[in-house]
């Protein structure tokens, strides 16, 4: 069984190749150290922009450390699993994709076109041709997207969201869990709407990082999470590209969906995102830690 190459002994480094200093969302270099170590007690530095109110690894990992990582380590790494997903977790993500289509479904017509960005083992997708929709997706783990295409006979591209491409618009784009991933989001974000239909919709979501943060400390960071959004550092991210959010969903998760518009101002935006984050501090986020644990001993969580 082949071992994920990130890991390592506690209070060590990752040994991966860094990239840039600039918060991808505004490009200030300027930030508020939020902690200094992860979930795993290794050494992962994380920050808050004083610009925008992005949490984002300081410095972010090189795109190129990051293709070795998703192509090969990813899901051996962080869930786990190393050819394809269990029937328990298969079925839990189906579970789960039912009310998120739900929600977006009022926004697309009828037998619409919809495509998931980082589609996983494809469970969405099978959700969204159940209900009368025609999905596809792409996924850059070559294990998944075996999977979701030979055995569960899906219509699932391998690659990367820089490098696939399909014919024809889509009524509804959706991405679950892969933004926290990346370090670019405005060039994916802006990739999406080379695919969207003019009046088509984009629903992100992504863990809501403020809510870790206040549950876990610490304890919710982790190398696979490259940036932290909240309420409105995702709304920032689509007010850049010229999105405007019809829909938002702010709890233990985030998710907005967005249409072509009139965004607020962006100031705006940005000084309600770094409000959130107002009081904590390093020293709070890893004072956090062993509070959460003692509330899970205990039963509090």
């Amino acid at each position: 069984m082949k071992l994920p190459t990130l890991l390592a002994l506690p209070l060590t480094r990752y040994n991966v190749s860094e990239g840039h200093m600039a918060c991808p969302l505004c490009q200030a270099t300027e930030y508020r150290p939020l902690a200094a170590i992860d979930r795993r007690l290794k050494r992962l530095d994380q920050g808050v922009c004083t610009t925008c109110g992005l949490v984002r690894h300081v410095p972010l990992p090189s795109e190129a450390a990051l293709e070795q990582y998703y192509a090969s380590d990813y899901r051996a790494d962080y869930h786990l699993v190393f050819r394809a997903p269990s029937e328990s977790k298969r079925h839990k993500r189906l579970a789960v994709a039912k009310p998120r289509l739900d929600r977006i479904a009022a926004f697309l017509p009828a037998g619409g076109r919809v495509l998931d960005f980082g589609c996983g083992s494809g469970e969405f997708i099978e959700t969204c041709n159940a209900a009368g929709f025609s999905a596809a997706g792409f996924e850059p783990g070559e294990d998944y997207a075996h999977y979701a295409r030979e055995e569960r006979k899906l219509e699932v591209q391998t690659g990367r969201w820089q490098d696939v491409s399909f014919e024809g618009l889509f009524s509804g784009i959706t991405s679950f869990h892969v933004f926290e991933h990346l370090v670019d989001p405005c060039a994916a974000l802006e990739r999406m709407l080379t695919w969207l239909e003019p009046d088509g919709v984009i629903y992100l979501e992504t863990p809501n990082a403020l809510r870790g943060i206040e549950r876990k400390g610490f304890a919710s960071l982790h190398f696979a999470h490259t940036l932290g959004f909240t309420r409105y550092s995702m709304e920032a991210l689509g007010a850049k590209v010229g999105l405007t959010p019809v829909a938002v969903m702010d709890d233990a998760n985030i998710g907005m969906i967005f249409q072509r518009g009139a965004a607020r101002p962006m100031e705006q935006i940005f000084a309600d995102a770094r409000a959130e984050w107002a009081g904590w501090t390093q020293g709070k986020v890893h004072a956090q830690f062993p509070k959460y644990l003692v509330n899970k001993a205990f039963g509090r969580l």
